[in-house]
């Protein structure tokens, strides 16, 4: 038996400590009885020079000395010491006669492997670490020119004579030519490797204890190839390790048997029989790249990637089977061969089970999918995914999130109009008070006047008034939101007005009479402001400012688009606020007061040549269906939603707490059924609101899977005529066209394309007017004249912008101009 040449093709010997140190037994050292010695090599006993270095040793201390010389030196310029002084609980560094001192007392830490670091930055601090953690400091800048090189008259010594020398346990010794970093000192707690860069040059010595035998060979080798020890007599291996110098190994005979850690006269159970702590087998490949560990810890096999230090596969002693994947790799990865039966089969026989036979899941946040299906063969004709139930279960139940299809939906949405944006019906109608401070000018109160401005006998009076002379008062609005200001103008003589707000208004009022105007606010902040055109006499009579929005409260039936009601429940569109009267999902919510209990807003084929319920081509889509109706409510009372046809109804009603709740019904219809609707129906006198309805094939939707089919475009029940261009407008340049505005909220915001009629004439031939993609080229809708002042008429789908805006063109003048809805594209 010899010794062992361990360098740095390994980075550590089998034996020796390598992570957090548990107790003694955890690794092989060399034990110093009192007075025992062990002479180090020049590089190992402290040849620094005047650069920065460390000291990292792991012992386990039995001292009872008072005095206890780690590491000394002797003779010469470069004499350093390490004393630990437990009488005086400190650590003493001596450079050259000079002594420095931890506050630190080492017989604390007696009984156990410690982990020790010590740095010296010559011209600052020296640091102490235990386990990782820096303990002590002392300033040491005081011998910073002392030159710690090989001059002396002896080499360094670990220990000391007796009653003087450090008892105990060495498990690692390590001189380093660095400054080690804190985390580097963390690192070599947590492993024992040597880092790449450091081999060689940095770690000048790397005594190895572990494989160190002073009964076969006083020589202590170091593993860096320099600053090898050769140890006294009183140092002696706790554990030593019999080592074979042979490069194969057979057992033969019948039945061979190999124990490793048994007890003295144990046979093996197995071929091999490995007992005692974890980490007992490591399978390497030949290159070193590539390690893993087999362990056995009494509850749980695992098979551990030492390469990157985790666990890979671990078997419970319940059966319990779990892989630890690396990142972007699979847990398990079937490849067959040919076409088997099962890739994977996961059978419970005829148990009874209460819990998931597959169950995939994870606590983090997740940007990709759990569970991932994927056919990527373009030929192939079979099912991804294949669901047998020949119980009463349901196949398939979802709990929160949805159920998507990409490019689609996988229940279509059957109702039209389902957003509540398209309101061709409606006319717009004030919501809250009148924005207007003072605007039957009964004071001077609220208003800012120039030059040429009064106000008196309750009318705002301009006399002789200047061109650009303003009466004006700020006001605030919401952004987005439609409004609606109307003045009346009296007393006229000469010049004109123009009005200017958060969207201006171009025209000059130069006439007695009421003028209305409907503008998106683009802004939360802007005056009202009347701005004289020209040297100007007039009266305004008085100024009202609305927010607007579309609704249907004449008492008949006309609705939203696709929609009804009874001619007692006025309707509107409720503009987004955030989830209060809104729901998040959809922009626009329906508001609906109810007279009483019994009166509804209903659902059905408004277009139908007979009543909308009763239209056969409508009801047979649910003759002998399973239909499922349901919707966001916001209601103080039990209103309920239902599903009639000529067989009898089905409700479901809201609690009543005055939240929003989905509530859904679903009904079975027979295949003879002659009518069928849908219905809000109210159960008090009470406003309530309805957000993002659905009506499916099947018999369950769920919160949050509202959807409505991409690119819907609903026709309008009424044709909607633009507010600026109604038959007399003039064309004489590019103009923006507001949608929303122009068409008094028919038309939602954020259309995706508007059925367009334009009709103009022109005195001049050959020439063109269109409507065009606001900032873009795309044209809709395009007349020619072909005869003078003759009207032409053209109807296109017009695309829109992000608004749902799009812009009026020409050529030339175009007058008589009228630009007309039929329909709208929702995206």
């Amino acid at each position: 038996m010899g010794i062992v040449n361990y360098t740095y093709n390994r980075s550590t010997s089998g034996g020796e400590i390598i992570t957090h140190l548990i107790n003694s037994t955890d690794g092989q050292g060399l034990n110093f009885a009192n007075g025992a010695l062990l002479q180090l090599a020049y590089a190992a006993g402290g040849v620094f020079g005047t650069a920065d270095f460390s000291i990292e040793f792991i012992i386990d201390q039995s001292s009872a000395n008072s005095n206890d010389k780690i590491l000394y030196t002797s003779g010469g310029s470069n004499e350093f010491q390490i004393t630990s002084e437990t009488s005086s609980s400190k650590i003493e560094l001596t450079f050259d006669s000079t002594d420095y001192d931890f506050s630190y007392d080492m017989s604390a830490d007696y009984g156990s492997p410690v982990h020790y670091v010590m740095t010296f930055d010559r011209s600052a601090l020296a640091t102490l670490y235990k386990d990782g953690n820096s303990v002590a400091t002392v300033d040491i800048s005081g011998s910073s020119g002392v030159n710690l090189d090989n001059t002396g008259t002896a080499a360094g010594y670990l220990g000391g004579v007796s009653n003087y020398g450090v008892t105990g346990v060495f498990y690692r010794w390590r001189t380093w030519k660095k400054l080690l970093s804190a985390a580097e000192v963390t690192a070599c707690y947590e492993n024992a490797s040597v880092p790449v860069a450091d081999q060689w040059t940095n770690c000048v010595t790397d005594l190895d204890f572990a494989f160190a035998n002073p009964e076969m060979s006083l020589q202590i080798q170091s593993r860096s190839g320099a600053g090898d020890a050769t140890a006294s007599v009183g140092i002696s291996q706790i554990t030593p390790i019999e080592q074979l110098n042979a490069n194969k190994l057979s057992v033969g005979g019948t039945t061979p048997l190999v124990g490793i850690g048994l007890a003295a006269g144990s046979t093996p159970d197995k071929a091999l029989h490995v007992r005692g702590a974890s980490n007992q087998i490591r399978i390497q490949d030949s290159t070193d790249d590539y390690k893993y560990d087999l362990n056995v810890d009494g509850t749980n096999f695992t098979i551990d990637n030492m390469t990157v230090g985790a666990t890979r596969l671990t078997i419970s002693s319940a059966g319990l089977a779990s892989f630890t994947p690396g990142t972007n790799t699979a847990g398990i990865n079937v490849t067959t061969a040919g076409d088997p039966a099962y890739g994977i089969k996961l059978e419970s026989g005829s148990a009874a089970i209460t819990n998931p036979s597959l169950w995939v899941y994870n606590n983090g946040a997740s940007t990709a999918a759990l569970a991932f299906l994927e056919q990527d063969q373009a030929t192939a004709t079979g099912d991804v995914l294949h669901i047998q139930n020949d119980g009463s279960g349901r196949s398939i139940y979802v709990e929160g999130g949805g159920i998507v299809e990409q490019g689609g939906v996988l229940k279509e949405n059957l109702l039209t109009n389902s957003g509540f944006g398209v309101w061709s019906n409606s006319t717009l109608e004030d919501v809250g008070s009148d924005l207007a401070t003072n605007g039957s000018f009964a004071s001077d109160t609220g208003w800012t006047k120039q030059t040429g401005w009064t106000i008196a006998g309750g009318k705002a009076v301009a006399t002789s008034a200047a061109g650009g002379a303003q009466i004006y008062q700020s006001e605030t609005y919401e952004v987005g939101k439609l409004y609606r200001i109307v003045f009346v103008i009296s007393g006229y003589s000469a010049g004109g007005i123009k009005w200017a707000g958060p969207s201006s208004d171009n025209t000059v009022y130069s006439a007695n009479g009421t003028y209305t105007y409907v503008f998106e606010s683009d802004s939360g902040a802007h005056n009202i402001n009347f701005i004289t055109d020209g040297t100007t006499t007039l009266d305004i009579d008085s100024v009202t400012l609305y927010e607007v929005t579309p609704g249907c409260v004449a008492a008949d039936a006309l609705a939203c688009d696709g929609w009804a009601k009874d001619s007692l429940v006025d309707i509107w569109r409720q503009h987004n606020d955030g989830g209060t009267l809104t729901h998040d999902g959809s922009f626009y919510a329906l508001k609906a007061t109810f007279p009483g209990g019994g009166h509804e807003v209903k659902y059905w084929n408004s277009t139908g040549a007979a009543a909308g319920y009763e239209d056969p081509v409508w009801v047979q889509r649910f003759a002998g269906r399973t239909v499922t109706f349901g919707a966001w409510v916001k209601a103080d009372n039990a209103l309920t939603l239902r599903i009639v046809d000529s067989d009898g109804n089905t409700e479901v009603a809201h609690s009543g707490g005055s939240g929003w709740e989905w509530v859904e019904v679903t009904r079975a219809c027979g295949a003879s059924i002659t009518q069928f609707s849908l219905k809000f129906r109210g159960a008090a006198a009470e406003t309530a609101y309805f957000s993002q309805p659905m009506l499916v094939f099947g018999s369950a939707i769920g919160a949050g899977n509202y959807s409505r089919p991409s690119g819907e475009i609903v026709w309008f029940e009424k044709r909607a005529t633009a507010n600026d261009w109604g038959g007399s407008g003039v064309l004489s340049s590019t103009e923006a066209f507001n949608t929303e505005a122009q068409f008094n909220g028919k038309v939602p915001k954020g259309a995706k394309a508007v059925s367009v009629q334009l009709i103009g004439s022109c005195a001049a031939l050959e020439k063109e007017a269109f409507t065009y993609e606001s900032g873009g080229t795309l044209v809709g809708t395009q007349i020619f004249s072909q005869v003078a002042d003759n009207k032409i008429a053209s109807t296109a789908f017009q695309p829109c912008d992000s608004d749902g805006d799009f812009s009026l063109g020409q050529n030339s003048t175009f007058n008589e101009v009228r630009v007309t809805a039929n329909a709208v594209q929702l995206r």
